[in-house]
């Protein structure tokens, strides 16, 4: 687990040091990933079915949600800004 959160932080710096535009098209990949992952797991049942699929997600698509979730964070902690 901590080598997990050690490249996801890895994951965050190498996005913090992408031209705008890159990181703006990863983020943007990001949150089309996060819409397309919660309408399907809501169109499942709610109980084991969600909880298979959302299990099964693939490493690429587990990646992308969590740079979204610390992008978001990291905005957060920042006043809603990109950190400078």
């Amino acid at each position: 687990m901590a080598r997990e959160a050690s490249l996801l932080q890895q994951e965050l710096n190498e996005l913090l040091a992408m031209r705008d535009e890159e990181r703006d098209a990863m983020l943007k990949e990001a949150q089309q990933t996060v819409e397309q992952v919660l309408r399907k797991a809501f169109e499942l049942p709610s109980g084991p079915e969600r909880i298979a699929y959302m299990t099964s997600l693939d490493a690429e698509t587990q990646r992308l949600i969590a740079l979204k979730k610390l992008w978001d964070n990291l905005l957060a902690s920042n006043g809603g800004a990109p950190p400078t």
